[in-house]
């Protein structure tokens, strides 16, 4: 009976793993249909911008601490 239980676990597993790119695709698929491509683009260029600025803060305030 534990050799069921198993194989049912394994193949449980399976299906979720399966599912998780399919899932991912569709959702990207949406995505790409409502024309929102672009308002994510915009917001991942906005956050890059942010991080570059913090990066250089940091290095600024490594610099004056004495940290290399």
């Amino acid at each position: 009976m534990s050799d069921n239980v198993t194989i049912a676990i394994v193949a449980a597993s399976a299906v979720v793993i399966s599912a998780v790119p399919v899932l991912g695709g569709a959702v990207f698929a949406y995505i790409a249909n409502n024309k929102r491509l672009d308002k994510i683009d915009g917001t991942l260029g906005v956050i890059q911008g942010d991080l570059k600025q913090f990066s250089e803060q940091i290095f600024k305030i490594r610099a004056k601490v004495g940290m290399d």
